[in-house]
């Protein structure tokens, strides 16, 4: 299975790096290069220039699950990998962008052999990605944590343990 980042599910932040790489720029062209606010400005730019940046990378960079193990695999070469013999730890966290927590997003991390591979719930078949890996750390008697297990029941994805529909802690 290969799972990807749609240039949908990253318009918004797409949109958010336009705009603040834009506004920071426009305030270089307009501000005096001995002042504090370019400097300010500047560092403005260079943060939102490097958001952009991630952004591509997560975008260019698919998470591939096969029966040896999980792999992230950056079009310019390099990447991760870690096979299930490897994997020490999984975690899925909540992260709410609203105080009551009716929004927000869940991020899966994989642990193991000095590595991290991390993906999160815009990525294509999030809850089939989840499946695999919480299937391979369980067969390989890994516990994982209340936090993970509540998140897993609040992904209500069919073939999860723990899966039960109902929303947990997040």
């Amino acid at each position: 299975m290969i799972h990807r980042y749609s240039d949908t599910a990253l318009l918004p932040d797409y949109l958010r790096a336009a705009a603040g790489f834009g506004i920071g720029l426009a305030l270089l062209i307009f501000t005096e290069v001995s002042s504090v606010m370019f400097y300010i400005a500047a560092g403005l730019t260079g943060l939102f220039l490097a958001f952009s940046l991630r952004l591509l990378a997560r975008r260019l960079t698919p998470i591939e699950i096969d029966g040896a193990g999980i792999a992230a695999s950056p079009a310019w070469g390099g990447g991760k990998r870690i096979d299930w013999e490897a994997i020490q730890d999984v975690a899925i966290r909540y992260f709410s962008t609203k105080r009551d927590r009716s929004d927000g997003w869940l991020q899966l991390d994989v642990r193991g052999g000095g590595r991290r591979i991390s993906a999160d719930s815009t990525i294509s078949d999030f809850p089939g990605l989840v499946t695999a890996v919480t299937s391979a750390a369980r067969q390989r008697g890994i516990e994982l944590s209340p936090t993970t297990l509540a998140n897993l029941g609040a992904l209500n994805a069919p073939g999860l343990a723990g899966g039960n529909g109902v929303g947990g802690g997040r």
